[in-house]
């Protein structure tokens, strides 16, 4: 099944061809029986996801090609949680750093990272937290995270890492997002090992469909193994432009797919880069735009995850409630 689903999403005839067959399996991992609409298949996914006696709901950003606005979706979920009310924490798994310094922080001047927490079964991930909004704390990251992939690896029981690491955090927290590597190597599968949900950021293009098939593997190894909860959230159309060419992988990714993909689109604009190079989200850096807006619709999806806010794009970007 692996090879077959990598050949499918990598060569586009063979994508178009096949489209049934990886519909049905992509939907198997966010269906919840019961649930036969959109709006209701994504609420159930949503609330069966986290139980309300456990800590919080913990949710992976993952994606194994880079570039496709893995940390741009963590930052602006994140921040748009808080501005709900939300308690929020953001864990910073990638030995890159982005998410770190999107928050404004120089990963170099920190004493402590999540690789220190990780490693080191002494430092709680509490005591490497930083506060960066009011509602909102940072495990930060840096690039002795890289180190982590070879000194977990000859670990008894690896993969259960970052979840024991998650049950010992005495701050409280509503959720708790991470932002995976871009690979599907130790780190990746201890945050979906740790996490109830995945949020699959995805940009429209046919190449960028490659790196579904990979994660979609993992994800199902994973719920085999460890983690029978897991299920995809929503798949994320991120930095869409208005060209042709991602209006056809959208709608081909929509008919591969099917309810996963997320009505709500976040538009490719230039200024959601300009957020993350002076430290803020979209939200903070320019509130009114429609990119802002788009993370506010999707923000709200997540955190509710009821029937009825389940949004549908119409003709010149508008959007209503059903």
């Amino acid at each position: 099944m692996h090879d077959e689903q990598i050949t499918f999403l990598g060569q586009y005839a063979s994508f178009k061809a096949r489209n049934r067959r990886a519909a049905e399996s992509m939907c198997e991992l966010g269906q919840t029986a019961g649930y036969r609409g959109p709006s209701e298949r994504l609420a159930g996914a949503l609330s069966c996801c986290h139980d309300a006696a456990v800590m919080a709901r913990v949710i992976a950003i993952a994606n194994q090609k880079g570039g496709v606005g893995k940390t741009t979706t963590t930052i602006n979920i994140g921040i748009g949680l808080s501005e709900r009310g939300r308690s929020v924490i953001l864990i910073d798994f990638d030995p890159q750093g982005s998410l770190t310094q999107g928050l404004g922080i120089d990963p170099d001047s920190l004493s402590a990272t999540t690789y220190d927490a990780l490693i080191d079964e002494e430092t709680p991930l509490d005591w490497v937290f930083l506060r960066v909004r009011s509602k909102v704390v940072l495990a930060p990251a840096g690039i002795d995270l890289a180190g982590a992939e070879f000194e977990l690896a000859a670990k008894p029981d690896w993969q259960q890492t970052l979840r024991r690491r998650l049950v010992t955090i005495k701050t409280e927290a509503d959720f708790i997002l991470i932002d995976c590597p871009t690979s599907l190597g130790v780190l990746t599968v201890n945050a979906l090992v740790a996490a109830n949900e995945v949020v699959v950021p995805a940009e429209c293009s046919f190449l960028a469909f490659r790196g579904l098939s990979g994660l979609l593997a993992t994800i199902k190894g994973i719920q085999a193994r460890f983690n029978p909860r897991l299920r995809i959230t929503t798949i994320l159309p991120v930095k869409v432009p208005r060209t042709v060419h991602a209006r056809e992988a959208l709608d081909e990714l929509r008919r591969i797919c099917g309810p996963l993909v997320s009505d709500i689109i976040i538009p490719q604009r230039v200024k959601v880069a300009d957020a993350l190079i002076s430290g803020k989200s979209i939200l903070e850096f320019d509130s009114r735009s429609d990119a802002a807006e788009a993370f506010r619709r999707i923000t709200e999806v997540i955190d509710h995850g009821e029937k009825g806010v389940y949004e549908r794009a119409w003709p010149r970007g508008g959007l209503r409630r059903l």
